[in-house]
């Protein structure tokens, strides 16, 4: 798998889009370094396990 961030800004010219491919060997942590509450922690493992949808985490970069 390749991961990349990817963001776009409409311009008077058509869109700009930046894409930053990134190296997933610098991101590796555990979910307990998140600092998720418990119960958040749970709803999160539990929609990991549906066999559909989406999980969005959004945050600062870096």
């Amino acid at each position: 798998a390749i991961d990349f961030r990817m963001n776009t800004l409409p311009t008077l010219w058509g869109e700009k889009i930046v894409m930053r491919l990134l190296d997933p060997t610098t991101a590796k942590m555990g979910i307990d370094a998140l600092g998720y509450e418990p119960e958040q922690k749970a709803l999160y493992l539990e929609a990991l396990k549906q066999p559909q949808g989406m999980i969005l985490v959004t945050g600062p970069t870096g």
